[in-house]
């Protein structure tokens, strides 16, 4: 229970026992001293309140726990080529490995394309002299933008020559930009790259602001303050600039701070603007029109006369005078609403001698404009077209210090199903999951006598394959508890089996494969393990040292273990974990109080929501802007930027968040709950982005001219209709269906389905292949619109559908097809009952 009384210092007191309790892990842990730990840390937070706090921002929440995580798993080191680089000079980890910017801080050499980062709307290229600024172009390639360095304009300094710019600061939001004083230590430049801007704002300490590029400037095209001017080296003063160039067919706004002077000088390639003197303040840049005469390359497809910009060039200026510099994000729900209302609240800033009661401006793309109030919807697609439609869709202006986003949340219905099971379907799933039949898995075998491999049981495997399986496991124990099962013999040993799976890797005194702490970047990474069994005559085991573990093999090798020890894919590989123990917590709470901090470990890992969090980065994979996640780590930069393959293992991520708050809830009703909200708040995130950009729909505004119905992988600069391992159109549909859970039916659109569902069906009948595991995932798919079609799909499977055997078919089973099934829409017979 709570301590009644409790003050600060007895918080401070308590949290510096928990941190030096003498467990730490050597060669074994002490059962005692962590179970003394899970006793303290219990207490620290429910007498200090360090639970994560849906009304504050990041910032400001609290942790989900403060146990330094090295206490429970062993430390390691990245080597040289792992280490973060001078980007992050100056910062301590915990750092960001999957940030949407992270091209930034991995490129090997600054200003090169694959440093490129998508700021939304613009393409910028950082180097060690300032900022590259383009606005990207639609390529003849599907579903592919692109950027030409020669057209940037760049924004620096006149003092700025070469020194190496790096991370000043960042939020979910924003990243800023910093290029030291001549002594190294102070910003004297900083750029504030905030998503959504149409501006791009830089802020000098003593510096003089420069703006260039390698454009020839078009005649008689300058004007200051809306009156024309000669560039031809003589001082100028104003406020605002205008400038044309020739190559892009581009205008470009300059603005700058009341009574400040420039010089303008202009030859054919090269063009420059700069301050007459040092500035102690900020300027704004701003592309006003994309095809100014109709001759440019890129922008003026649609138009041989130009683009009329002149309302967009007007609510440019009059929204000019203040500017972002980050945000705050905040979110609350309501008790038993299913609506969340998340915040963004800017944090603004203002140019001298601006007005600066007029409302910032930024840019929401297709993704926002369903989450905005119907009257902020309104007014954005009221207001003059902007010159930006890329990847992401025609982006829209939005007036406003501080968005207010609305999600439908998965409804509250704890771990099992949103509706009831089809009577009618109920013995069907018993026959599968305890009857003498088979269950499509190995040979005659119920689902209910389901286990993983041997090797996996002893722990010696991928943290993927093995997550895939102990979620496997899992779902058909939530199954069975659905079904009235759970007073069964059978049941009870299915719980056990599964807490011993998990207990192996959990155990790090004794796993083959051992958890590590990262104290390089702050995350949780495998060791990798080099399997043999002796050719076969022996049970398998890791092949390789553990101690020290930086000579773990996934951490020399960035390739193994999907590149897990180099931050690839965590959400994926820990969701699974995550869920699997969501499930055993559910029966065994005393297993969950045991194992608490643990699971919190590998949660932190990927969905930490504070930055008050000393040991992991908030939401390592989360991109707040899009919704949806980034799965690419910190192996390299890539010209195609931060990708992400499978959508909906990123929505199962977040779906076992809520799953294993659901379970915390039954021994610890605050902590439980702010587990699920933040879980369905992710998820629905997850669910409402990816179901926009994965899934393509017929005569799309977003993927203008683009063959396909799928997106396999998207990049930040592509979405491209393939997969890591394969073309093949059932592949792409189905590493884009896996795993099915409850939540799975947020993601499925039923008419995205209808107008999906052919040409994958035909791909997998074409292809005796998609035998090989992958033909189930069409069965579920037709589901979503055709239950009695999808039952005579499941009827055809082959004996080996579900085999443990197949990469695909490994996490699924006959109990968990059957049961979304009847689970759909058209097979339930009663509303569903809601989670208290």
């Amino acid at each position: 229970q709570a301590i009644p009384g409790s003050s600060p210092s007895d918080c401070l007191a308590s949290r510096f026992l928990l941190h030096s309790l003498p467990c730490r892990r050597t060669m074994w842990i002490s059962t005692f001293c962590l179970s003394v730990a899970g006793i303290v840390g219990s207490l620290v937070r429910q007498t200090c309140g360090t639970y994560a706090s849906s009304e504050a921002g990041a910032e400001d929440r609290d942790p989900l726990s403060t146990l330094n995580p090295g206490f429970l798993f062993e430390e390691v080191q990245h080597a040289a080529d792992g280490k973060p680089g001078g980007f992050f000079h100056g910062h301590e980890a915990p750092l960001p490995t999957n940030a949407w910017w992270m091209n930034a801080a991995l490129v090997k050499d600054p200003g090169s394309q694959e440093g490129n980062i998508f700021q939304m709307p613009y393409t910028v290229l950082v180097d060690d002299a300032g900022l590259n600024v383009m606005q990207p172009f639609m390529t003849n390639a599907p579903g592919q933008q692109h950027f030409d360095q020669g057209l940037a304009i760049h924004l620096g300094a006149s003092e700025i020559k070469a020194r190496n710019a790096r991370a000043a600061s960042w939020d979910e939001l924003s990243l800023t930009v910093g290029w030291p004083d001549s002594e190294g230590k102070s910003d004297a430049m900083e750029i504030p790259l905030v998503r959504g801007s149409p501006y791009i704002t830089a802020e000098f300490n003593g510096l003089t602001p420069k703006l260039s590029t390698r454009q020839t400037l078009l005649k008689d095209s300058l004007t200051v303050d809306g009156e024309p001017q000669r560039c031809d080296g003589k001082p100028i003063q104003g406020t605002w600039f205008s400038m044309d160039f020739e190559q892009s067919d581009t205008t470009w706004f300059l603005f700058a701070p009341a009574g400040s002077s420039w010089t303008c000088t202009a030859e054919v390639g090269a063009w420059e603007l700069t301050a007459t003197e040092p500035l102690n303040g900020a300027v704004r840049v701003a592309l006003a029109n994309k095809c100014k005469t109709g001759r440019g390359a890129h922008h003026c497809t649609d138009t041989r006369t130009g683009w009329n910009s002149t309302d967009y060039a007007a609510m440019l200026l009059k929204h000019a005078g203040c500017f972002p510099r980050g945000a705050k994000i905040s979110y609350s729900i309501p008790t038993g609403s299913d609506v969340s209302e998340t915040t963004w609240d800017w944090d603004r800033q203002c140019l001298d001698g601006w007005n600066e009661e007029v409302p910032l401006l930024q840019l929401a793309w297709p993704v926002h404009l369903p989450l905005l109030s119907d009257e902020e919807r309104t007014a954005a697609l009221d207001n003059p077209t902007s010159p930006f439609h890329d990847l992401r869709g025609q982006a829209v202006l939005v007036a406003g210090n501080s968005w207010k986003l609305h999600h439908k949340l998965f409804p509250d219905v704890g771990q099992g199903s949103v509706r009831p099971i089809a009577e009618d379907m109920r013995q069907g799933i018993l026959d599968a999951l305890k009857g003498n039949s088979g269950a499509l898995w190995n040979g005659s075998m119920p689902d209910k006598d389901f286990d993983l491999p041997l090797n996996y049981q002893l722990g010696v495997g991928d943290t993927y394959f093995s997550g895939k399986m102990l979620a496997r496991l899992a779902r058909i124990i939530a199954i069975a508890d659905e079904l009235g099962e759970s007073q069964e013999p059978y049941f009870t040993a299915m719980v056990d089996r599964l807490g011993d799976r998990l207990e192996v890797w959990l155990n790090a005194s004794s796993a083959p494969n051992p958890f590590l702490f990262d104290k390089t970047w702050g995350g949780l990474v495998a060791c990798g393990c080099m399997y043999a069994d002796c050719g076969g005559t022996c049970d398998p085991y890791c092949a390789n040292p553990t101690s020290p573990p930086e000579q773990c093999p996934a951490m020399v090798d960035a390739g193994m273990n999907f590149g897990n020890a180099w931050y690839n894919d965590h959400h994926f590989h820990y969701g699974y974990f995550v869920y699997a123990a969501a499930v055993v917590a559910q029966h065994k709470p005393e297993w969950e109080q045991k194992w608490r901090e643990h699971v919190f470990t590998i949660i932190r890992d990927y969905a930490n929501p504070s930055a008050a969090d000393q040991h992991f980065p908030v939401t390592r994979q989360k991109d707040w802007f899009m919704g949806f996640s980034w799965a690419s780590g910190i192996k390299g930069a890539w010209t195609l930027g931060r990708n992400q393959e499978s959508a909906s293992e990123s929505i199962n991520s977040y779906y076992a968040l809520y799953a294993y708050g659901v379970a915390v809830n039954k021994t610890n009703a605050t902590l439980g709950r702010q587990l699920m909200d933040f879980g369905r708040l992710m998820l629905a995130m997850e669910t409402h982005s990816a179901d926009i950009y994965w899934h393509v729909r017929n005569n799309s505004d977003i993927y203008e001219r683009y063959p396909y119905k799928i997106v396999g992988i998207l990049w930040v600069n592509q979405g491209e209709h393939q997969t890591w391992f394969g073309t093949t159109p059932y592949i792409v549909g189905g590493i884009e269906l896996l795993p099915i859970v409850p939540a799975s039916e947020e993601f499925l659109d039923p008419e995205w389905v209808a107008y999906h569902l052919p040409d994958f069906k035909e791909a997998c009948k074409l292809d005796p292949k998609c035998d090989e595991g992958w033909s189930w995932t069409v069965c579920l798919e037709e589901a979503v619109v055709d239950v009695n079609g999808a039952k005579q799909c499941l009827q055809e499977l082959p004996e080996d559908a579900f085999s443990t055997a197949y990469a695909a078919s490994n996490g699924n089973s006959l109990t968990n097809a059957l049961h979304w099934l009847a689970t759909r829409p058209q097979s339930a017979t009663a509303p569903a009952v809601l989670y208290p």
